[in-house]
């Protein structure tokens, strides 16, 4: 797969998300969709690819018992850039 520059990726490569799909967030929780909106512009590890996505996630600690996990599929090469550092 492809970033939105025509770079190849491929597991364990970093990349920033560029924006997510609306209809990824299309009947969330308004608090899930401000999670998820605070993604962009971060850098993620991929942890997962095939020819058609990427895998990526993000943990968010509220408090020692409360968390979050969002894992994105990406399917869309401009919703991503691959970085060569972080």
């Amino acid at each position: 797969m492809k970033d939105k520059n025509g770079c190849r990726v491929a597991a364990d490569d970093y990349v920033r998300l560029i924006q997510i799909d609306p209809i990824v967030l299309d009947g969330l929780p308004a608090d899930e969709v401000f999670e998820l909106h605070g993604m962009i512009g971060k850098i993620f590890k991929i942890i997962a690819i095939t020819d058609k996505f990427i895998q990526i996630e993000t943990y968010i600690e509220y408090t020692e018992e409360e968390f979050s996990v969002h894992e994105l599929y990406l399917y869309n090469s401009e919703e991503f850039e691959r970085v060569e550092t972080i």
